[in-house]
């Protein structure tokens, strides 16, 4: 089964970043529309990284990029990112903060339907 499996990773091999992750296709043509009325940005001092993560996370936001998973942004109130250890203690993963502008967020009147809802009219 072990061979079996490095087959089909092998003839999969370009939805893997260098290091072995798996990494999504980017939703190029994916918009969002996020309604925050007329709030304004919200601008907040920048999170320090910790010394011992800022070649990791310059090397990660650097695959990111070349992957155009990411890209660069000029917005007056970015949300801010996060390094959090993964389980093993030593690699890190990068997470966005949206927890204010979560706050700001006006709810849709017309939330997408429940998947059970539209299981019932099959």
């Amino acid at each position: 089964m072990e061979a079996k499996t490095i087959r089909i990773l092998k003839r999969h091999s370009s939805i893997f970043l260098g290091d072995g992750d798996a990494a999504p296709t980017p939703g190029r043509a994916v918009v969002c529309d996020i309604d925050v009325g007329e709030a304004k940005p919200v601008v907040l001092r920048v999170r320090q990284i910790v010394a011992p993560f800022l070649v990791e996370v310059f090397e990660l936001l650097k695959t990111l990029l070349e992957a155009e998973l990411i890209r660069h942004s000029e917005d007056e109130g970015p949300s801010h990112i996060v390094i959090v250890l993964k389980k093993n203690g030593v690699d890190i993963r990068i997470c966005i903060d949206y927890r204010l502008l979560n706050l700001l967020i006006k709810l849709s009147r017309y939330p997408l339907s429940l998947i059970d809802d539209l299981l019932v009219e099959i």
